[in-house]
């Protein structure tokens, strides 16, 4: 069942995939909620939230990696999210989200079909580091 976490976004697309319940902390949403309302758009979520074990089957990271949330995590209001962007739209998020100072990891896909770009965002990240995939 859908639980509004905050304005825009609910508990289904922010939780981890594999049905465990993990979502990121409070928090975390505050500058997710933040970055919404100044993008102004929705944003279509593809990945946020995963739990250890999730992450060790989706990720080249293993049970580690920005997109875990755990105590440690969820204690410091880290977490990350994947949107389905492209374009221009992809642009202004980026630049919406460099410009907020509370995200530091930028990952981008742009490439290939349209259906699977994407703009990683995460506040992980000790500094800034921009990486394409």
């Amino acid at each position: 069942m859908a639980q509004q976490l905050c304005e825009h976004f609910s508990n289904i697309e922010l939780a981890c995939h594999c049905g465990c319940g993990t979502i990121p902390g409070p928090e975390f949403l505050e500058i997710l909620e933040a970055l919404r309302v100044r993008f102004g758009h929705p944003m279509i979520l593809t990945s946020a939230a995963r739990c250890p074990t999730h992450n060790a089957e989706v990720s080249t990271t293993g049970r580690t990696g920005p997109h875990v949330i755990d105590a440690i995590a969820s204690s410091f209001g880290m977490g990350a999210i994947d949107v389905n962007i492209q374009g221009a739209r992809a642009v202004e998020l980026l630049e919406l989200a460099m410009g907020m100072g509370s995200w530091t990891g930028f990952g981008i896909n742009q490439s290939g079909p349209h259906e699977s770009r994407f703009i990683h965002l995460d506040n992980v990240h000790v500094g800034r580091m921009i990486w394409s995939y």
